[in-house]
């Protein structure tokens, strides 16, 4: 159905690319704003412009080693609650793996002319050269990346990069390694862009509210020798977007991935340790399609991690159909046969550098 609205549309497109959506991140949102968001934004012909991105700085951050939790070496970055894992130095296995799956990927993108395919790629704590004062010297794998899926022009690619360690605070969790809610809506806004230059999608979504669980704290890592005092955990907080009505199938039964309705009544472990990000959000195991039923809308194949989990239903807004897939489930599915016999318009590649090194095409 897509392929007759896609030539229809043409003209939409045509005008979207020359409209100059960018990629850029999310206006900042004081708690003033939050609170007074009460209704869903005005609804607006084209998707809005956004700000331009600040510009990737040199600084330099001391790390602190920790401990080494579950084979994690951990560290403590300045004298600040935040904690990466060890910085990612030049590996070739890692490199190999890069190109290889690149190539693999631009393949499946060459035997698939009408589709549109776009990789994102969300830079973590680790994969930023802030730490050359500690000894590491970090390899630029997003670069790589953007050049091996890039090269022959069939893939569009972006990436989330805090630009210092500043943005990194107000963006990330401090005892966890995914991106808090004000970080997941700017890797949203900033995919939904690179998407716009190649389809008409509908006007980005914006937070009408904000959550925080009862102030609930978590933690990732449950550290022994060196244990966060509460006051040093993160407060677990979401925010809220009006979607309207859809469906959800997961692994073919109708239900909804993760536990966002369970945790808006309250019904949640308030144990800090409990991975609250991965409850939230949920878990795949297999693959999730979500309906949003807007037929004129094209169908999307996300192909994901849990860095991409929580914004995967906003980008599922602007579609008809999403399929969404973790890792272990991309590996395991014949993309090419995927892609014709569901009628896929898009595909999306989305996550931290694991994606990239783990992703399997064929």
């Amino acid at each position: 159905m897509y392929g007759y609205v896609k030539r229809l549309m043409l003209l939409l497109l045509l005008c979207a690319l020359l409209s100059g959506c960018k990629q850029a991140p999310p206006p900042v949102l004081t708690p003033s704003m939050q609170q007074s968001m009460e209704a869903p934004p005005a609804v607006t012909p084209t998707p809005e412009p956004l700000p331009t991105p600040k510009t990737a700085q040199r600084i330099d951050v001391p790390l602190t080693y920790l401990e080494t939790v579950g084979g994690a070496r951990l560290y403590r970055m300045g004298d600040t609650p935040y904690i990466t894992l060890e910085p990612a130095i030049e590996y070739d296995v890692y490199k190999d793996a890069i190109l290889l799956r690149a190539k693999a990927l631009r393949a499946l993108a060459a035997a698939h002319p009408d589709v549109d395919f776009f990789a994102y790629f969300i830079k973590r704590a680790g994969n930023c050269d802030w730490y050359r004062s500690a000894g590491f010297d970090v390899y630029d794998y997003a670069s790589l990346a953007q050049r091996a899926l890039t090269e022959d022009g069939t893939i569009e690619f972006g990436m989330y990069e805090p630009a210092d360690f500043q943005q990194y605070m107000e963006e990330s969790y401090r005892l966890d390694f995914h991106q808090n809610h004000i970080g997941t809506y700017r890797s949203y806004t900033e995919a939904y862009a690179l998407m716009c230059k190649r389809l008409p999608l509908s006007p980005m979504l914006k937070p009408v509210g904000e959550m925080d669980y009862d102030a609930l704290r978590i933690s990732y890592y449950k550290l022994t020798e060196n244990p966060a005092p509460s006051e040093d955990m993160d407060v677990f907080k979401t925010y809220r977007y009006d979607l309207g009505e859809y469906q959800e199938f997961v692994n073919g039964r109708e239900r909804t991935l993760g536990m966002e309705e369970e945790y808006a009544r309250g019904e949640f472990d308030r144990d800090p340790y409990a991975l609250h990000q991965l409850s939230f959000f949920g878990v795949a195991g297999g693959a999730v399609r979500t309906e949003f039923h807007h037929p004129d809308a094209p169908d999307l194949l996300l192909l994901g991690d849990s860095q991409c989990r929580p914004f995967r239903k906003l980008l599922a807004y602007h579609f008809n159909t999403t399929y969404y897939m973790d890792l272990d489930t991309t590996n395991q599915t014949d993309l090419d046969a995927f892609i014709r016999e569901n009628g896929i318009d898009a595909v999306a590649l989305i996550g931290q550098m694991s994606m990239f090194e783990s992703y399997d095409a064929a």
